[in-house]
C-alpha cells in the first residue's frame, strides 16, 4: 500500500488554497474526506485527503494510519477564522454543534439570516447556547491541542503551514511553497512556486478577502475580551500572540 498525503485544516483557513497547491506540486488530485471510508479510498487512489478537524472520525483515522506518512496541518489566526466564518455561514446557527458534532436547531426563516450582523455572529460563535460550540472554535481548539501533543514530531510526519504565509504571493509565500514541496518530497523552484501561487490564490469560489489581520476591523473591546477568554491560550499556543496583551 502506497504512502499518502493528508491535509488537516481549521475551518475557513484556506483548505481551497493549500489543497490545490499540494495538487499542483505533486500532480495528485485532492479529495475532501467526510468519513473514514473516504480516507481509505484515498489510500487506494493515491489522492490527497483533506479533512477539517471537526470531521473527527476521518481525522482520527488519518492520524492512526501509517500510510499517511505526510500530514500537513493548516492553521490561520483564530480571530480571522471567526470573521471569515461569520461571513461564510448564511445561517450562523448551522455553525453550532454539540460535543458529538450534532448541529444546533433553530426555527428561523432564511430571510432573517441576513439581518444578523457580523458582530452578533461573532458573539454567537464565542458565546453560544449552553452545551454548544461553533465549528470554528472547535477546530481552533482541536488544532491547538494536536500541535501541543505532536510538537516533537513536527518536521518528520507533520508540517504546520499558515494561511498567512501563502496569501500575499510574495517572497514569504515563495519560501513557504518551497518548504511545503520539500516536506512532501518534491523539488520546487521559486519560479514554479510563483506560477502555482499566481494560479491558485484567490481562485476559490469561497475566497472573500484573503487578508490577515482583518479581525481588527470587527473586534470591539467586548468581543476582544471574550475572544481572550475563549481562545486566549490557543492564540498563544498557535503562535499568533505572545500573551494576552493585544
Amino acid at each position: 500500500m502506497q504512502s499518502c498525503v493528508a491535509v488537516i485544516t481549521i475551518v475557513k483557513s484556506g483548505s481551497n488554497l493549500i489543497g490545490p497547491l499540494i495538487s499542483q506540486i505533486s500532480g495528485k488530485s485532492t479529495q475532501y474526506t467526510p468519513h473514514p471510508e473516504f480516507s481509505l479510498n484515498m489510500i487506494d487512489a493515491g489522492s490527497i485527503a483533506i479533512a477539517h478537524f471537526f470531521i473527527k472520525d476521518s481525522v482520527d483515522y488519518i492520524f492512526s494510519k501509517s500510510e499517511f506518512n505526510k500530514i500537513v496541518v493548516n492553521i490561520r489566526d483564530p480571530r480571522d477564522v471567526l470573521v471569515s466564518a461569520a461571513y461564510y455561514y448564511l445561517n450562523p446557527y448551522s455553525c453550532l454543534v454539540d460535543e458529538n458534532i450534532n448541529s444546533y436547531n433553530v426555527e428561523m426563516h432564511e430571510s432573517c439570516y441576513s439581518k444578523i450582523s457580523i458582530r452578533d455572529r461573532l458573539m454567537l460563535f464565542l458565546r453560544p447556547p449552553s452545551n454548544f460550540t461553533s465549528l470554528a472554535v472547535y477546530d481552533i481548539k482541536a488544532a491547538s491541542k494536536f500541535l501541543l501533543q505532536h510538537r516533537h514530531d513536527l518536521g518528520d510526519r507533520y508540517l504546520v503551514v499558515r494561511y498567512e504565509d501563502f496569501i500575499n504571493k510574495d517572497s514569504r509565500a515563495l519560501d513557504a511553497c518551497c518548504t511545503l514541496a520539500d516536506f512532501l518530497g518534491y523539488s520546487c523552484t521559486r519560479q514554479f512556486a510563483d506560477e502555482c501561487l499566481e494560479t491558485i490564490v484567490g481562485s476559490s469560489l469561497t475566497f472573500r478577502e484573503g487578508k490577515s489581520g482583518s479581525w481588527k476591523k470587527f473586534f470591539d473591546e467586548e468581543i476582544k475580551a471574550l475572544c481572550k477568554e475563549v481562545l486566549g491560550d490557543e492564540l498563544i499556543d498557535l503562535g499568533y500572540e505572545l500573551d494576552l496583551n493585544w
